[in-house]
Order: C-alpha cells, then sequence, then structure tokens
C-alpha cells in the first residue's frame, strides 16, 4: 500500500481493490483473495515529473477494463487495465 491512501474501488466480482494514494502519486492493486498487493500504478502522465499529481478518487468501467483516476493536480487518467 502507498502513502496516504485516499479512495478505493472494487472490480465487479470484488476479487480486487484498487486504492488511491495521494502521497506518492500510485494507485495499489490489491488482490482480495490473497490479501496481498499485485501492483502498483504510477499516475503521474510523465514520469520525469515531480511528485505532485495525487490521486484522490477513482472508478472501473462497468466492463473492468478501464480505470478512471481523478488526480487532484493535475488532469484525470484512463487507465486500460
Amino acid at each position: 500500500m502507498g502513502l496516504h491512501p485516499t479512495a478505493i474501488a472494487f472490480n465487479s466480482d470484488s476479487s480486487r481493490a484498487y486504492v488511491a494514494n495521494s502521497n506518492d502519486d500510485t494507485v495499489t492493486v490489491i488482490d482480495i483473495a490473497a490479501m496481498e498487493d499485485v501492483e502498483e500504478i504510477l499516475v503521474r502522465p510523465n514520469v520525469s515529473l515531480p511528485f505532485g499529481s495525487m490521486p484522490n478518487a477513482l472508478t472501473l468501467s462497468s466492463d473492468d477494463s478501464k480505470l478512471f483516476v481523478a488526480n487532484a493536480a493535475i488532469t484525470p487518467l484512463r487507465l486500460s487495465i
């Protein structure tokens, strides 16, 4: 889990949780059955940018194929997952 978790969303069968971590510009993907982190997604639009995207809300598309992330400091992102 990242720093300062601010939001959580679950996929349609609740097997995965997506947690927005505002203080390190990431979203953590958690496998619920295993209760472990399986991925950290950097949500800065460009890795060369400094810290500060601050993801603070997220949701999944109805088919679970896209994760929408609202960043407090920059433009929202759409990620294919």
